[in-house]
């Protein structure tokens, strides 16, 4: 109530209310407002005491206290909370408003101003020079006092002559208003000249005493805008980098940080704060993602700053927003950045890929060249600079190279266009056209797509028909919804004379009735009507860019082309109207809001019943826009449809290339399943349950990812040649299987495997194993095995078979080992026991093996071993044939087969005898134009070892032979190949024969494998038969002449009758299943 009594009568206007950049102003008008109050008030406010009782000063502390914080806000509030008089208030608010550097700049940029008229720039001057009396305080006082008594004196002379000037104006005429006003700015440059050089002198002053203190260091002087201060609140990690406009280089602290470093004495870093810092080197600092070159290394740096300005002169460009900061060079994105704290951090660490990158930035030109449907840059930049469209972002779109359209829209130099508009309106003429046929149909059938230009405003529709004929219906339903919705008719059109446009039927009646006029172009002259010849071009260049760059099905040909049409309506230019043809029919801009064609999006159900924890939506693939409403069109990929949904949300990331370079830091990634196997014995009883691991190999490829995959496997010729080996030397055989055999192989390629399902750790939930051994899935796996054990083998005195390298055999004393392998399964047998079992532990010490005993299964084949032989068949694979056509319960068919003949089960089997020798012998035999239809003969060949058989076959020959004698001369050559295998492989069983019989039924073969016969019926014969001759002239082989009904070889080339078959079917060692 005192303070009112008080001021009651006094206060006519409201104090002055202080801002954060008015301090100056503010405290002339406030010292001037508290003066006109009490003169004494201000003492108060200034000095603090005044020469009167203390309830005198009480009062007016509090008055001047009250007055105080009327006059300031909130934020100034806070600063003088617990001062307890008015002149402390006033200090505090004038030591953090008046700082030197503030006031230094302000008065610079004053003294520096150029065309400003005298008298305003003289009153700046004016206000500058009071605010230095506040500015230099403390060792500069008795410099800055004359300094300022210099400027006011000058500035009253100038002040004096001017108004004596204006006096003399107006007692005498001799001088002109210009010759005044010539003589004031001179005297003004007098006292900026002077002011200059007190300005010099009072830096030179300064400048010696700052090498005082620093010793006289020369170098440059850098400037870091933000001080230590500034980050004391944020917590940064060593590998943070500080993005600063105001930083002059790139500053570090951290000498670990550089990839090349050269220590050099720099000169000093002045912060803000007008700390120091040195600097003591400079280099470059290399990580994943960017390369910083001139980085200076600041001693006692404890952050690391990037200068803005020193990434713009590399051509780079910074973009900020309020979330995060990006670094732009040639459109495409090299370093990101979030705000932290108020600042921006980024981490050079942190990898980004285009594709990622280029997504976080909504306003980026490529994204929005791909959103347009791969339009042209010079298009869209002139869809921005003269504003034709809404919400298109401003930025550069300069010319660049997208893959997608110089592969798709590569063509001809084009014609030139004429300037002139033939037509005034809408509808005035249309220009039709129809492309097609496509080769592969779209998703609704269609092979052909109509197009209809509007002249005027290039305005295009396009429908899509499944055949020709129904190009008439189409324009028929066109043309009355276009002329009622836009309200005018089509006056004329123009087409060319293809047969679904020049039909006196349709659509000539229909002109003729609707009164428009029918335009024809030139005959074979597609260039008359170029508008929309042109316009099919451009339709069909950016769909076949939009599927090929998203890897969309073709059959989605229609949508691509709907988009395409879209796109350009509302984005290419009509050049001589200057205005898009959307805006040219509807009279309004269009608005742009576009998405990436064939980017994959999720679509929300809104149809479905759905729980609690049922997916909220599906995932679909984007295919246009919907012509009847603002839906989008979608493939949703859980049910294979296309429909419209508004409820939609994309995801606009670039596809990943299709191709890989040779040489990547990127090492390929394989994906891992588990797979389930059961293992089987020889009645189809499972023995063991596998579970493994499998990479997915099916990414990889050959000379790339992988050199070598080839792995030995035995023939079953040779397996035949083992039993029949130890039936002549009566031994068991035994087998075993390695388990996960795959897995003991080492690779030499680098692979990565992403981490198993059930098996992934949430701790590293990105991170993959990097492969030491093989896996199954993998190309290289089987190879990496078979060497594996090769190597194994031989450490352990096996050697390996010179012809069949899967075969490995060891020898002691007079007894013998014998190995053969088939990727994991091996089987084994010898003359001596302990041998087996020395075989078996080394094994089982090695490699993870099952035992399975003597062997009874393999490859297909059910093996029994008997006192007196050996006897398999493949009855199981024969069972499972029938299963897989489906003839397990079928009945016996009379034909084709004889009447006579009933099908019936096989149940018989090769029968090998003990002890019946080792020699070997085969039979060859052919049937002379056996084929009716390409009168080819046929050749069969059977090999024995003693009485068991170890290969045989039936082929028809590829050459049509004249004469019997030589088709028995080509089926003898054949078996000669066979024969010098068998010599060679049992070699390793270390069996050698000097030569191998060939038994043959054909007199003139056997004569003309034995002399050189040239006459008319042989000189036509293959040279690469002949090599028959040469190998019985070495004495490799022999060939003998066989009786027809003994030669075994004929069962294989031909029906024979009962006897002579059951005759021969003896002679193969055929007979029953044996129990």
């Amino acid at each position: 109530m005192e303070m009112e009594k008080y001021l009651e009568g006094k206060i006519v206007f409201r104090p002055p209310f202080l801002e954060n950049e008015n301090f100056l102003t503010w405290k002339n008008q406030f010292e001037s407002y508290v003066k006109s109050i009490d003169y004494e008030l201000w003492h108060v406010i200034s000095i603090g005491d005044i020469k009167s009782i203390n309830t005198t000063f009480e009062k007016l502390n509090n008055l001047a206290k009250f007055i105080i914080y009327k006059a300031i806000s909130n934020d100034e509030y806070e600063r003088i909370f617990f001062c307890q008089l008015a002149n402390d208030m006033w200090k505090s608010l004038s030591k953090y408003h008046q700082k030197e550097c503030q006031a230094k700049e302000t008065l610079a940029n004053k003294l520096v101003a150029k065309e400003s008229i005298v008298d305003k720039y003289l009153i700046e001057v004016t206000t500058s020079a009071t605010s230095s009396n506040v500015l230099y305080v403390g060792n500069d006082a008795e410099n800055n006092t004359s300094h300022d008594k210099d400027e006011q004196e000058n500035y009253e002379e100038m002040s004096t002559k001017k108004e004596l000037s204006n006096d003399e104006d107006d007692d005498s005429s001799s001088e002109s208003e210009d010759e005044e006003y010539a003589k004031v700015v001179k005297e003004f440059k007098r006292l900026i000249k002077r002011r200059q050089r007190t300005q010099y002198k009072r830096k030179a002053t300064r400048r010696k005493r700052v090498d005082d203190e620093d010793k006289k260091t020369k170098g440059e002087c850098l400037v870091a805008q933000a001080s230590n201060e500034i980050c004391l609140g944020i917590n940064l990690e060593p590998d943070e980098w500080v993005k600063d406009s105001g930083c002059s280089r790139h500053m570090t602290g951290n000498r670990k940080l550089f990839s090349t470093y050269k220590a050099y004495n720099g000169g000093n870093v002045i912060f803000c704060s007008d700390r120091r810092g040195k600097i003591i080197g400079k280099g470059t600092i290399s990580q994943d993602s960017l390369t910083i070159e001139n980085v200076e290394h600041v001693d006692k740096l404890t952050y690391n700053l990037l200068s803005v300005g020193q990434i713009c002169d590399n051509k780079c460009r910074v973009t900020f927003t309020d979330k995060d900061c990006v670094i732009i060079k040639d459109d495409k994105v090299i370093g990101r950045g979030i705000r932290k704290g108020g600042v921006y951090v980024m981490k050079l660490g942190d990898k980004l890929e285009d594709r990622i990158c280029l997504a976080t930035l909504d306003e980026n030109s490529t994204l929005w060249h791909r959103r347009l449907g791969h339009a042209n840059m010079q298009q869209i930049q002139s869809l921005v600079s003269k504003e034709l469209v809404r919400n298109l972002p401003s930025l550069k779109y300069n010319q660049h190279l997208c893959d997608a359209c110089k592969i798709e829209k590569q063509a001809h130099a084009s014609h030139k266009a004429k300037n002139i508009v033939s037509t005034t309106r809408c509808l005035e003429l249309l220009h039709m056209d129809l492309f097609g046929p496509s080769a592969v149909r779209s998703y609704g059938g269609n092979r052909y797509t109509l197009v209809i230009v509007d002249d005027y405003s290039r305005y295009t529709w396009t429908r899509f028909l499944s055949d020709k004929t129904e190009a008439f219906k189409k324009f028929e339903t066109f043309s009355k919804m276009i002329q009622n919705k836009l309200g005018c008719t089509i006056v004329s059109i123009r087409t060319d004379h293809g047969r679904e446009f020049d039909n006196e039927i349709q659509f000539r009646k229909y002109c003729d009735l609707n009164g428009i006029s029918h335009n024809f172009s030139a005959p074979q002259t597609p260039q008359s009507n170029g508008v929309v010849e042109r316009k099919n071009r451009t339709l069909q260049e950016m769909s076949r860019t939009m599927l090929n760059e998203q890897s969309i099905p073709q059959k989605f040909w229609c949508h691509a082309v709907d988009t395409s049409t879209y796109i350009l309506n509302r984005v290419s230019i009509r050049r001589i109207l200057g205005k898009t043809p959307y805006e040219l029919l509807r009279g309004r801009k269009p608005n742009i809001g576009f998405k990436v064609f064939g980017s994959k999006c999720f679509i929300l159900n809104t149809k479905d019943y759905l729980t609690k924890f049922d997916p909220k939506s599906y995932e679909g693939i984007f295919l246009g826009y919907s012509q009847n409403s603002k839906a989008y069109i979608v493939l949703n990929k859980d049910t294979m449809r296309v429909e419209e949904s508004l409820n939609v949300t994309f995801d606009e990331t670039p596809p990943p290339p299709r191709t890989l370079p040779l040489e990547d830091d990127d090492v390929i990634e394989e994906d891992a399943i588990e797979v389930f196997r059961n293992k089987l014995d020889e009645n189809g009883i499972v023995t063991r349950n596998k579970a493994r691991l499998v990479a997915q190999g099916y990414n990889q490829q050959e000379g790339i990812d992988y050199d070598e995959t080839y792995a030995l496997v035995a023939r079953l010729e040779s397996i035949r040649i083992l039993l029949a080996y130890a039936c002549a030397l009566d031994f068991r055989l035994y087998q075993m299987d390695v388990k996960s055999a795959f897995l003991n192989g080492f690779i030499n390629e680098e692979v990565y495997v992403a981490q198993p399902p059930g098996f992934i750790d949430f701790a590293k939930p990105d991170y993959v194993y990097k492969l030491k051994k093989a896996l199954y899935g993998l190309k290289q796996a089987p190879k990496a095995w078979y060497d594996r054990l090769k190597t194994f083998l031989v450490k352990h005195n096996y050697s390996m078979g010179m012809v069949d390298n899967t075969l490995f055999t060891k020898r002691s004393d007079h007894h013998i080992i014998i190995v053969q392998i088939y990727v994991d399964d091996i089987i084994f047998g010898s003359t001596c026991q302990e041998m087996c079992d020395e075989f078996a532990k080394i094994m089982h010490d090695e490699f993870e093996m099952s035992m399975m005993g003597e062997l009874n299964f393999f490859l297909g084949l059910q093996i029994k071993q008997l006192e007196d032989g050996i006897f398999f068949n493949q009855y199981k694979y024969i069972k499972e044939m029938l299963k897989k056509f489906g003839l397990e319960d079928s009945k016996p068919l009379k034909k084709p087969m004889s009447t006579e003949i009933k099908l019936t089960r096989d149940e018989e089997g090769l029968w090998y005898p003990k002890g019946s020798g080792i020699e070997t012998i085969v039979y060859a035999d052919s049937d002379h134009a056996g084929d009716y239809v390409d009168r080819k003969s046929t050749s069969g060949i059977c090999t024995f070892m003693g009485c068991c058989l170890t290969s045989w076959f039936s082929k028809k020959q590829t050459a049509i032979a004249i004469s019997t004698t030589e088709a028995e001369y080509v089926s003898a050559g054949k078996a000669c190949q066979q024969a010098l295998w068998m010599k060679q492989a049992l070699v390793d069983y270390d069996i050698r024969l000097e030569n191998i019989p060939i038994m043959c039924d054909n007199k003139g073969a056997i004569d003309l494998s034995k002399n050189p016969v040239q006459h008319s019926r042989t000189k036509h014969i293959e040279i690469r038969h002949h090599f028959l001759r040469d190998n019985v002239q070495k004495g490799n082989i022999t060939i003998e002449k066989a009786a027809s009904e003994d030669n075994i070889a004929d069962i294989f080339t031909k029906p024979l009758k009962r006897e002579s078959f059951n005759h021969l079917h003896l002679g193969l060692g055929m007979m029953e299943q044996i129990d």
